[in-house]
């Protein structure tokens, strides 16, 4: 039960700021909030993955994991928005609905994100952002 409150106050988190993020990024600038958020997304992710209890939990994982996600997510689509065209926009926002849809069916289901997973592994393709497409599904165990 007390995993599901964390979920629940991720989502609450996230639900409620995701207006705010998306206006302190048109006020301050797109990219400096999605870069503010990622870091205090890192800094909770942290903050959950050394906690020793419930209540660090969640702090770490839902409420600041939220506040920088909310920070991110807005900024996300307004950045793609400026940086692709054409058909290339509209793979660019494929992957990222894409990966959005993994990740809500992750927690929703109870488990741990898929981005967690994807970044714990080590990356294949040197100078990738984040890992290649190729690495989907494999083993790097």
């Amino acid at each position: 039960q007390n995993l599901q409150w964390v979920i629940s106050a991720y989502s609450l988190m996230l639900a409620a700021l995701t207006v705010t993020g998306g206006r302190m990024g048109d006020l301050f600038g797109r990219k400096r909030m999605f870069m503010t958020g990622a870091v205090i997304f890192v800094a909770g992710a942290f903050i959950a993955s050394i906690s020793h209890s419930f209540a660090v939990l969640l702090w770490g994982e839902s409420i600041i994991e939220g506040i920088g996600a909310a920070l991110m997510m807005p900024s996300t689509s307004a950045l793609l928005v400026a940086k692709y065209r054409g058909h290339d926009r509209a793979i660019a926002f494929g992957v990222w609905g894409g990966v959005a849809a993994a990740e809500s069916l992750d927690k929703s289901r109870g488990r741990m994100p898929v981005l967690p997973v994807l970044r714990a592994r080590p990356l294949s393709c040197p100078g990738e952002g984040f890992c290649c497409p190729s690495d989907f599904g494999r083993d790097h165990s």
